[in-house]
């Protein structure tokens, strides 16, 4: 087990358990048969899934929030926001599993995403060009393990 404390304080947070290369191995096996799963199941219950697992963070919101507060030392309220992305992205990309035919970035010189306001326009001074540093930008990169 790997002992996990609170880096503000250093009080001991909780335990998670350690992995052996054969426990990754396992995992990454699971994975890509999960992927195979995923990759052939209805739109209708990929909706499902992903509705599913939003309704069940919102449930839990708080308790979500307190943990990444304590393990990142963010703010209560930046957590919050944190869980509140999360769950939102989850709620549009259960939208967007309607949408078979997906949408391709940069595809045309018509609409290009490093020409909208998010990303700034070339020449503009506006913000980094790009949509690679607009989503860097917005994105935390974490990794948790909930049992939900």
């Amino acid at each position: 087990m790997i002992e996990v404390y609170d880096p503000g304080n250093g009080e001991l947070l909780g335990t998670v358990p350690s992995a052996s290369r054969e426990d990754v191995e396992q995992v990454l096996a699971t994975a890509s048969k999960a992927s195979t799963i995923a990759r052939d199941m209805p739109t209708h219950l990929r909706i499902s899934v992903l509705r599913q697992v939003a309704e069940q963070l919102l449930k839990r919101h708080e308790e979500f929030a307190q943990v990444i507060a304590k393990e990142g030392i963010k703010t209560i309220r930046q957590a919050r926001k944190e869980v509140s992305r999360c769950i939102e992205a989850l709620r549009i990309s259960a939208e967007e599993a309607r949408r078979l035919a997906g949408e391709t970035i940069n595809d045309s010189s018509d609409y290009r995403m490093d020409a909208m306001p998010f990303g700034g326009t070339r020449g503009s001074g506006l913000g980094r060009e790009g949509v690679a540093h607009a989503i860097h930008a917005m994105t935390d990169l974490k990794t948790y393990c909930f049992n939900l």
